[in-house]
């Protein structure tokens, strides 16, 4: 993925982001390019913990954020959080960002229609 220029792989960012927050299972970071053009945008999805409290998106938003900036880097910004209750995958257990990628898409395009 290219976020403001600056090439880095999705495994890179959820290895930082899986070690934000103990509640977590597992993340998903993909990029998204917004509709009017610009950046590619950095959305991050999260499995919670079966045990675990309910979390705020937006805590978990400011977690990532500052993780991200002290370990990777200070110029990546997380522009959208979403907590979905597990990933889809492939046979060999692969995870599928593409759909993950698509459905926020779709997502975000109904939110902007509102």
């Amino acid at each position: 993925m290219n976020l403001g220029g600056i090439k880095t792989s999705s495994v890179e960012i959820e290895r930082v982001c899986n070690g934000a927050d103990e509640g977590l299972l597992e993340t998903a970071a993909v990029s998204i390019k917004p509709s009017g053009g610009g950046p590619e945008q950095l959305a991050i999805l999260a499995v919670l913990k079966d045990g675990s409290t309910t979390c705020d998106a937006n805590l978990l938003k400011s977690k990532f954020q500052r993780a991200i900036q002290k370990n990777l880097n200070p110029l990546f910004k997380v522009s959208y959080v979403k907590i979905v209750p597990e990933f889809p995958r492939t046979a060999s257990n692969k995870l599928l960002r593409r759909v993950l990628r698509d459905q926020l898409k779709q997502e975000l395009a109904n939110r902007s229609k509102l």
